[in-house]
């Protein structure tokens, strides 16, 4: 499964459909569109809490007990933070 984390504009990160794809952070949500697009056949879903995080549909019930933006999103819930 991959590694999510905060990133630079310049930062390179994997495309969850093809590892061979590295791109750029800041350039990543249209190439994940692009990508999804073109691999119409590939079982993936979106993280309900950050849709940069795609994956495998059998990796998401993992993905969501696992998922930063999840954990943030319960603490701001938790301090009365709206969103």
């Amino acid at each position: 499964m991959a590694q999510y984390q905060l990133s630079e504009p310049d930062d390179l990160i994997e495309c969850p459909y093809n590892s061979a794809h590295l791109v750029k952070a800041l350039r990543f949500p249209y190439h994940l569109i692009k990508c999804r697009k073109n691999n119409p056949t590939m079982d993936y879903v979106v993280c309900p809490f950050n849709a940069r995080h795609e994956m495998p549909s059998a990796e998401l019930r993992y993905h969501i007990a696992r998922c930063i933006d999840r954990t943030v999103l319960e603490q701001d819930l938790a301090h009365g933070k709206s969103i």
